[in-house]
């Protein structure tokens, strides 16, 4: 993945590049969990069972924001303009 199709929010938040003009914020474990509002342990557990769509990166998960509240039957949020 090449350098612009990773963008910073100015709040620290992480966007990666899904397509043209398409961007999706990234969580980690704890942000996920919190959003689904389930303990971190439950969400590994429901993503090692394939309930959970997520990506292995080194020994953790990272998680797609449009991918959860899709999960929960909600719209994203459109990301902040720079």
């Amino acid at each position: 993945m090449d350098a612009e199709a990773i963008s910073r929010g100015r709040d620290g938040t992480i966007y990666i590049a899904m397509g043209p003009r398409e961007y999706d914020e990234v969580l980690d474990s704890e942000g996920a969990a919190a959003l689904l509002k389930i303990s971190v342990a439950t969400l590994h557990r429901q993503t090692r069972a394939g309930r959970v769509p997520a990506a292995k990166v080194g020994r953790g998960y990272r998680y797609s924001r449009a991918a959860l509240l899709a999960l929960l039957g909600q719209r994203a949020p459109e990301p902040p303009t720079e």
